[in-house]
């Protein structure tokens, strides 16, 4: 299955957080009639803090960065003209403090990504809004394509081991989760993320030694040669 290139990532994320943001407020936050416009068209997601600008695409993504804005709310405030009025609103939502906080954090997220891979970053995102997404009740397999919804079925029990596997929990206990094996558990986790295989695992011992798995730290395969 082809996995999401860079901009089609960003996109499904953007499409994803859009969804939350809505599914989370039920309102146009102007108001019906605002600045002496009257809500319009549909409830859009709209961002507090620009996307674009030095360490914003860090923290572009996060759920407080945004409110529901109708067409012609979001239309309106768009404009330079209007920079005022945005900033009205930024003060009886998230507040200007807590928005100079997200920028701070923007850029201390980028600082700290530095040349890292921007689409290993947007796709991970993309897990943790689809985690979201799922926690808070939204359908979020309705804001991407079908093929990215498919993909993205196919890798969540990746992160998912990963993630359980990096807080500590042993393989058999993983592959019980997934109903599956260790040895099997092994092979996902290490097939983008090489991790020791356990010494007290003989399972996954013999997925090390029959050459079945990914792992190809030489730390590893030592071990693995020391328990026959």
């Amino acid at each position: 299955m082809r996995r999401p290139n860079l901009k089609e990532t960003k996109q499904a994320c953007l499409a994803v957080h859009s969804l939350i943001v809505r599914h989370n407020n039920a309102g146009c936050a102007a108001g019906p009639d605002r600045w002496r416009i009257a809500c319009k068209g549909s409830l859009q997601c709209a961002h507090l803090l620009p996307k674009k600008g030095r360490g914003n695409w860090a923290v572009a993504l996060e759920p407080i960065n945004a409110v529901v804005l109708c067409g012609a709310h979001h239309r309106f405030l768009d404009s330079p003209a209007n920079v005022g009025r945005w900033l009205g609103l930024i003060v009886d939502t998230i507040g200007v403090d807590h928005l100079l906080d997200l920028q701070r954090e923007g850029d201390r997220r980028a600082e700290a990504h530095g040349t890292g891979s921007r689409l290993a970053w947007y796709r991970a995102q993309l897990m943790e809004l689809v985690g979201h997404a799922q926690t808070v009740g939204a359908d979020w397999a309705q804001a991407v394509p079908n093929w990215v919804a498919r993909w993205i079925n196919t890798e969540t029990p990746h992160v998912e081991m990963r993630r359980r596997r990096a807080q500590g929990a042993t393989l058999n206990q993983i592959a019980a989760e997934h109903a599956t094996t260790a040895a099997q558990a092994h092979r996902i986790i290490a097939n983008t993320s090489p991790l020791p295989d356990d010494d007290d695992n003989p399972e996954c011992r013999e997925c090390a030694r029959a050459g079945g798995c990914a792992v190809t730290a030489a730390g590893d395969t030592a071990n693995a040669q020391n328990a026959d």
